[in-house]
């Protein structure tokens, strides 16, 4: 019904669809293919389900082809006429919206993998080595590789893939310079150049991510982490982790001082204590790899700011997201499935050996002591080098290494600002 403004009355308009947003909407769109879902059921006894108007089955292999037939074939006698260009068959790598879904692993692992399709990697990698080539980034172009980049994380392997979105996303939000300036050309930085290449590597060769179709049940362990930095103690910062395994009972801990040379490394600041708790992290999965890898941990940490850069695995801090970075390349690696939390700092029971304080809490629980692991933590670059982390294939390294050829080799048509601001 709509007011008729000019003739003062009410005229009535029979509606045979519905607008976005209109109230009931949804669930008036929804009422066809619910019913054509359960008449599908009822008549051809096959499991099926919708989303709205896409539908869904499950079948045994011997009788996919024959199911879906005869689906398509009820559809089209009641008029719901489905799209060609999106209709396919089951199958065990199943494609949608540039998602593959791998089963393959199913029965044998009970492992559910999702990846990006090949050439949705493919594109994005040549799109940055265009921009790397150029050697500028628009803010426009920036916003499109951050989502690009940003929705292929979703398919990796942890938090991994959001490292080297800082500098993306700071230059997507930048604003031009009146005259020649660098801003203005929009040139690449240092930060922004070793970020798309770090990115390069990383969508090519993470893990995809896994997902587990079995409990866990009581196999899962629990991680406490703690740091603590005290100006009149020697050493002056020092990171502590407990871990129980409920496999085996076993109770163990841990303790080591942040190496210099990984404190020299850090930007200056007024306080540095979040960073002394970020680096217990990747030191505890470092400490204990043979024990996590392929199983579901519980991770506490006290810091807020911490446990926020671990959580998203980014951070605005440039020191902060290397560390997150360096936590979430073990975790891929060794395919650790965490979940972090917070833990209040009293309940944090890795809070004394990260104060170097071993004689009471810990020999009251009956906890062991295990050498920390801090080789590959000592050396600041390669422990964020994803190819340190991960074997890489050799059809993908042949692949990018083709493409870097072709991309880098083709002529460069100088755009309109080419000749704005200094190299």
């Amino acid at each position: 019904m709509v007011w008729n403004y000019y003739e003062s009355r009410i005229d009535y308009h029979e509606m045979w669809g519905q607008p976005f947003g209109a109230a009931h909407a949804v669930p008036n769109f929804c009422r066809l293919a619910a019913w054509a879902m359960l008449a599908a059921t009822r008549l051809l006894h096959v499991v099926i389900d919708h989303f709205f108007d896409d539908y869904f089955m499950v079948e045994p292999k011997v009788t996919v082809a024959s199911a879906t037939w005869a689906c398509r074939r009820l559809f089209r006698l009641v008029g719901l006429n489905l799209d060609p260009d999106k209709a396919q068959l089951p199958a065990e790598v199943w494609h949608a919206l540039g998602v593959a879904f791998d089963m393959q692993t199913l029965s044998s692992q009970g492992l559910l993998k999702v990846r990006a399709k090949p050439s949705r990697v493919l594109n994005a990698i040549v799109d940055i080595m265009q921009v790397l080539k150029e050697n500028r980034l628009r803010p426009s172009h920036a916003a499109k590789i951050f989502g690009r980049l940003d929705f292929l994380n979703t398919t990796l392997f942890g938090r991994v893939g959001r490292t080297g979105l800082g500098p993306i996303k700071q230059r997507q939000h930048e604003v031009a310079d009146q005259g020649p300036s660098l801003k203005g050309s929009w040139r690449l930085t240092p930060e922004l150049r070793v970020a798309l290449m770090w990115l390069i590597n990383v969508i090519s060769i993470a893990p995809p991510r896994e997902m587990p179709i079995e409990e866990e049940g009581n196999s899962t362990c629990l991680l406490y982490t703690d740091g603590s930095s005290t100006d009149n103690r020697d050493p002056k910062h020092v990171v502590g982790a407990v871990l129980y395994d409920p496999i085996d009972g076993a109770l163990l801990y841990t303790s080591a001082p942040v190496p210099q040379e990984v404190v020299d490394g850090w930007l200056a600041g007024p306080r540095v204590i979040h960073l002394v708790e970020l680096f217990a992290g990747p030191l505890a999965l470092d400490t204990w790899a043979s024990r996590l890898r392929n199983r579901h941990v519980i991770h506490f940490v006290d810091n807020s700011a911490a446990l926020g850069a671990l959580v998203k695995g980014y951070s605005k801090v440039q020191n902060c997201i290397k560390l997150a970075s360096d936590y979430w390349l073990r975790a891929a690696a060794h395919r650790i499935y965490v979940f972090i939390d917070r833990v209040k700092s009293k309940s944090n029971i890795s809070d004394e050996p990260s104060r170097l304080e071993f004689s009471k809490l810990m020999v009251e629980l009956g906890a062991s002591w295990v050498e920390p692991n801090l080789s590959l933590l000592a050396e600041r670059a390669p422990a964020r080098d994803p190819t340190v982390w991960f074997n890489t294939p050799e059809q993908w390294e042949q692949t990018v290494r083709k493409l870097h050829d072709e991309v880098l080799a083709a002529p460069t048509t100088p755009g309109p600002s080419e000749s704005v601001g200094a190299e």
